[in-house]
């Protein structure tokens, strides 16, 4: 989890972020907290059983590693799919899919920056920021689809043919 979400283990002792395994919707902060694990349970077809009253999605890489030139943007896709905004930082894949005046990106993965988009989130939930956030997620839930992904596998192979 720590190439994903720098930071988090100061954030879930400090302020009320909860880790969810989403396959089930189940809080598992305190499991995560106790052990450390992993939490890797995930079932797309099972996204919008999560039922959380507030719900916006941490993503902090550490730019120039691995993580943030390399892993795909899964988390912003499951967050867009839950129809939520995220708080991140702009690596790769992000920045490919999230317009570059997405409200909730940091402007690093440091601790101070994240603590100021937290600040942000809670300032303007609610508010036309927020919902500007969510039409910009809900954008990249429709690129992110399945059926818009099978589309262009589909056009890909009708170009090879």
């Amino acid at each position: 989890m720590a190439g994903n979400f720098v930071h988090w283990s100061q954030l879930v002792r400090k302020h009320n972020v909860r880790v969810y395994d989403t396959s089930c919707g189940k809080d598992v902060t305190a499991i995560v907290r106790k052990s450390g694990i992993r939490v890797y349970r995930l079932a797309p077809n099972n996204f919008e059983n999560v039922k959380v009253p507030f719900q916006c999605h941490i993503n902090i890489r550490k730019a120039g590693t691995f993580v943030y030139k390399q892993k795909p943007a899964t988390k912003l896709s499951t967050a867009a799919a839950l129809g939520c905004n995220m708080i991140t930082t702009r690596d790769s894949a992000i920045a490919t899919l999230l317009p570059k005046d997405y409200p909730y990106f940091c402007s690093s993965h440091d601790l101070k920056s994240v603590l100021s988009v937290m600040a942000l989130v809670r300032k303007t939930y609610n508010t036309e920021l927020w919902s500007k956030g969510l039409q910009m997620m809900k954008k990249v839930k429709e690129e992110t689809s399945l059926p818009t992904v099978g589309e262009k596998y589909i056009a890909v192979i009708e170009c090879l043919i």
